[in-house]
């Protein structure tokens, strides 16, 4: 695992990720880039209507959107 500017840095080569388009009804296994605060640092997994993702020391979680993104 690397550590988090790594992750950071990663993400903003968009290059890397050209063939992905913003959708506003996400469906089953599509890949959500998250954030805290303002720079995306961890990408998740579209499962239902929740999201799949690794909390840093903690483990994998799978949260509800509207959670999500209340917690910013």
């Amino acid at each position: 695992m690397g550590d988090l500017r790594s992750c950071i840095k990663d993400i903003r080569g968009i290059e890397r990720y050209a063939n992905f388009e913003p959708v506003t009804s996400p469906q089953d296994f599509d890949i959500a880039l998250m954030a805290r605060g303002t720079e995306a640092d961890h990408i998740g997994v579209c499962v239902g209507s929740d999201i799949l993702h690794c909390r840093p020391k903690v483990g994998v979680f799978l949260d509800d959107v509207f959670i999500l993104r209340n917690m910013g």
